[in-house]
């Protein structure tokens, strides 16, 4: 179990609010291995809805377990563009069925239990599609759920980023925003020199347009490595980050396996880990001869070993 002081320490921590982004990936691994493995066809899901209602039932509860260690903004990835096509009509109709279970009964109940607001991201995508296109009626039912939902600025927000494409939102920013914002950032810009603040500025301008609301920068980033092809999966967070020291974790397993003591292990670290790092012209007073010896031994071993290398799939041998 996370005890409410450690979430406790989290907050007064972050007081701008912890925010982190929940790359969720291995889904159909996950409910195959949990569920199929014992069958003669291990890979064949016969039904979609339980897989749906398994793989959402475990995306909540580890989201659950980051809001209850104190995270107040956590981004989920839910759906992609290409899946509209990179796996024929059948899937893309099944995958919006998946994606409208976000605001099931049973997730409405969640949402309201845990103090969280729901946010749907990437609905320009959606709604600049054909009215006849079935994501576009996706896009549309998140777009009317919204507007029905009564949103509190002192909840916790659980963002569902819905097949963003963050050039395309970026683009329609200018519109968005409107042009006295615009006008504004412009005049900024035009009149300022320090370049941490211009990124703040245009973080908060281009960041409010995409979500829009106010989010911090992310503190941190959870994916999946299980296959050793490292992933990026949340769009929006990864366009909008330049050079600020997001952390990125991953798991050498399917993420819906995570537990709460991973959980609380990630934030402690993100809280005291602490980098060998100089803001001066070099590390001194920082090592040891051991220590650099002993590093130095580290990193030829590793460089002797071609597999050492992250992000590999497939030896030559």
């Amino acid at each position: 179990m996370i005890d409410s002081a450690f979430a406790q320490q989290v907050q007064e921590y972050y007081p701008e609010g912890l925010t982190g982004v929940l790359s969720l990936g291995g889904t159909r691994t996950t409910y195959i291995l949990e569920t199929n493995r014992q069958a003669t066809d291990p890979g064949k899901i016969d039904s979609f809805e339980a897989y749906v209602s398994h793989a959402f039932e475990r995306a909540m509860n580890i989201s659950k377990m980051f809001l209850d260690i104190g995270t107040s903004n956590l981004i989920v990835n839910m759906f992609w563009y290409l899946g509209f096509t990179e796996r024929g009509d059948k899937y893309a109709q099944q995958a919006v069925k998946m994606c409208l279970t976000a605001i099931d009964d049973e997730r409405l109940e969640f949402y309201k239990a845990n103090n969280v607001d729901p946010y749907f991201v990437g609905l320009d995508t959606l709604l600049h599609l054909p009215e006849d296109h079935i994501g576009y009626g996706l896009g549309q039912a998140f777009l009317e759920f919204q507007n029905s939902w009564d949103y509190q600025p002192n909840r916790r927000k659980l963002i569902w980023e819905v097949v963003a494409i963050p050039l395309f939102s970026i683009w329609n920013a200018h519109t968005v925003m409107g042009e006295a914002e615009h006008a504004q950032l412009d005049q900024m810009i035009e009149g300022e020199s320090d370049l941490k603040n211009i990124h703040d500025r245009l973080y908060q301008y281009y960041s409010k347009a995409l979500y829009g609301l106010d989010i911090p920068i992310p503190h941190f980033y959870l994916g999946s490595n299980r296959n050793g092809d490292i992933k990026l999966r949340a769009n929006y967070p990864i366009a909008l980050l330049c050079g600020e020291p997001t952390r990125f974790f991953y798991t050498p397993y399917p993420s819906l396996f995570i537990k709460a003591d991973t959980v609380k292990q990630i934030i402690y670290d993100l809280m005291h880990g602490k980098r060998l790092r100089s803001e001066k012209l070099d590390y001194t007073g920082q090592m040891t001869p051991e220590l650099a010896t002993a590093e130095y031994n580290r990193i030829l071993a590793l460089s002797d070993d071609k597999y050492s290398t992250v992000g590999l799939t497939r030896g030559i041998e």
